[in-house]
């Protein structure tokens, strides 16, 4: 079972802020405050007046577990990426596979449409200029061969539309 798009991004946006998070702290000072509606405020530039410096304690050092989990939620992400990547370019199509199978979709819809349309359905004979003319049950059978093209090309339940 895969997960869907915005959970995915979520959860790599998760992944990102925990691993940058030590960056982000030591990159400036923090600032605590209280606005006039009571609610508390964190940030790096703080108002006028009623701020409080935080301390807040340098990350340890990296170690070798540290260096290998980081590595790991490297590897982790590339790979939610190349996942998220693959699954767009599906979705969307834009592979070569994906525009001949749309090409193909397109030429079959258009025949079984002629197909439908048309008075009578001709095939070839051993003169040119008289082709013989289907019988219904021919006919019937030529339409349900296009409709087989038509599902194998565009999706079930597509040749009945």
């Amino acid at each position: 079972m895969t997960r869907s798009g915005p959970v995915r991004r979520s959860a790599i946006v998760v992944i990102a802020a925990w691993i940058l998070f030590p960056v982000c702290v030591s990159a400036g000072e923090v600032y605590r405050w209280e606005d006039e509606h009571g609610r508390i405020h964190y940030g790096d530039h703080p108002p006028a007046d009623g701020a409080t410096r935080m301390e807040i304690p340098k990350a340890p050092e990296a170690d070798a577990d540290m260096a290998h989990d980081r590595e790991t939620q490297g590897k982790l992400l590339e790979v939610l990426e190349d996942d998220r990547t693959e699954r767009e370019n599906r979705e969307s199509g834009s592979g070569a596979e994906a525009q001949a199978r749309r090409a193909n979709c397109d030429r079959v819809r258009r025949q079984l449409e002629k197909v439908r349309s048309a008075g009578y359905l001709f095939q070839p004979s051993g003169d040119p200029d008289n082709p013989r003319i289907l019988s219904d049950e021919e006919r019937a059978a030529a339409t349900r061969t296009v409709e087989g093209e038509v599902q194998k090309w565009c999706g079930p339940s597509t040749a009945h539309q």
